[in-house]
């Protein structure tokens, strides 16, 4: 990718919805995706996802030149800053939160970048493992499971299926062994963690925050998480 000078300005979402497809994946009349409003051009291969439109800001004055980066904001909450980083192309993506959210964006980026993605969320997690504390950088090395809630069984009340823990994917072996060694120079080998994660479809029912004003038939499930994955550790709702 290369960043024309000229072209770094803010673009805002301002076209109407059009009809036009291309294989089958629906665009803007502009040729911009539906959510992300992202045309090729707009977007690195090289790309850090975050969930705070503060902290996508925040990251992105640490461009080479940051006063020139290229803004795209989009009327769905979603802001992408591209810029280079000692002179090398990469964008910071204000995601939101959840695993939908982050469909969106992988999808509609996948639909205007030629080549291989290099894609790294840095966020937020909780944890579920007392052996660990705040302020350490979990790295999901082990893979990251997915808790969906089903909830036409947690009106019924069953506990044995009213959530649905999958099996782990797996991030790139290379990739992460880069960001372990990376963050390990940076902040210290002891406070970087390779962990196995869980994502779940909810910040409360799904990650075991009972609530007596719903329903939620939670009351066993981090339990039941451990006891399927000891290695899991942390909790979040968009790595898998």
């Amino acid at each position: 990718m290369e960043i024309d000078a000229q072209a770094l300005e803010i673009r805002s979402e301002n076209v109407q919805l059009s009809s036009i497809q291309r294989l089958g994946f629906p665009l803007r009349s502009d040729g911009s995706t539906l959510h992300l409003n992202l045309k090729h051009g707009d977007i690195s291969n090289r790309i850090i996802s975050v969930g705070d439109t503060k902290r996508a800001m925040k990251i992105s004055k640490l461009f080479d030149k940051p006063d020139m980066c290229l803004k795209v904001y989009s009327n769905k909450t979603f802001k992408v800053y591209t810029g280079t980083y000692h002179n090398v192309p990469i964008s910071i993506v204000a995601t939101g939160m959840g695993y939908a959210m982050m469909d969106l964006v992988v999808r509609e980026i996948r639909q205007v970048v030629e080549g291989p993605l290099a894609i790294i969320r840095y966020g937020t997690c909780g944890v579920i493992n007392h052996d660990y504390r705040a302020g350490h950088i979990f790295i999901a090395s082990k893979g990251s499971t997915f808790i969906q809630s089903n909830r036409d069984l947690i009106v019924k009340k069953d506990k044995d299926k009213a959530y649905r823990i999958f099996k782990p994917a797996l991030p790139d072996p290379i990739l992460t062994d880069l960001l372990m060694e990376n963050f390990k120079e940076i902040v210290g080998k002891d406070k970087v963690k390779g962990v196995m994660n869980c994502t779940a479809d909810s910040f409360y029912c799904s990650q075991g925050r009972p609530d007596p004003n719903y329903e939620d038939v939670n009351e066993d499930l981090i339990d039941e998480l451990k006891e399927k994955y000891p290695e899991a550790v942390t909790l979040e709702m968009e790595t898998f």
